[in-house]
């Protein structure tokens, strides 16, 4: 779960290689971009969460 994506735009912090970092570790391995602030993604990181 990558969260705080809020702050996206002011870190220096490059998602698409960090996607392909993690795909060469775990190719399994599900993002969920969450955002508290907004709510962005906080329904998809609910239902991970319970399992659904």
């Amino acid at each position: 779960m990558v969260n705080k994506i809020d702050l996206l735009p002011h870190l220096d912090v490059d998602m698409d290689l960090f996607r392909t970092n993690l795909q060469r570790v775990n190719p399994l391995a599900q993002v969920l971009l969450v955002s508290a602030k907004t709510g962005e993604g906080v329904d998809a990181w609910t239902d991970w969460v319970l399992g659904s």
